[in-house]
């Protein structure tokens, strides 16, 4: 129902770039959270590619950095595909009072403010990021590679349960 009262992609963009300019949001004063590499990476670009919509510069995207990343660092858990269910878990946080509807954007977004608050106050420095946009590039590549590698494997594993399923 909220999707089919939501604005066109190219309308939801056209507001957030001027709910950025009304509040002199800028690459320079401000970083975007993400969990996990793939709202800059390919989600944004190939939504504006597919709507014709140039992106905005200087470099195309929104400065931003990767709360996934940097709490598997954080809590010693290297993991580049932590689950935010997870981390909303081990941080103690009580899911229902950000809606408690995985995946809804507003939902993750309470959840990733919840996680960061909680990372400060157990001693975590924002402003000191390990993350950078060529590990977020490389681990783009890694995700892509193991959602082929995945694939893959269910493939081979549907295969052999039909070959197991005729010689029964």
């Amino acid at each position: 129902e909220t999707v089919d009262k939501a604005p066109t992609f190219k309308k939801a963009w056209e507001n957030f770039l001027t709910f950025l300019d009304k509040h002199k949001i800028t690459t320079e004063n401000a970083r975007f959270v993400t969990w996990g590499t793939r709202d800059f990476n390919p989600v944004i670009p190939d939504a504006l590619e597919r709507e014709k919509i140039q992106p905005p510069e200087p470099n195309g995207y929104p400065a931003y950095f990767d709360l996934q990343y940097e709490y598997s660092l954080f809590t010693g858990k290297f993991c580049p595909f932590f689950k935010l269910s997870r981390a909303i878990e081990e941080c103690h946080l009580d899911f229902s009072q950000f809606g408690g509807q995985h995946h809804s954007a507003i939902v993750d977004a309470k959840s990733e403010a919840g996680i960061f608050k909680k990372m400060v106050e157990e001693g975590w420095d924002p402003y000191e990021l390990v993350n950078n946009f060529e590990i977020k590039n490389k681990l783009a590549k890694q995700e892509q590679e193991n959602d082929k590698i995945t694939e893959q494997e269910q493939e081979k594993n549907k295969l052999l349960k039909q070959k197991q399923n005729k010689t029964k």
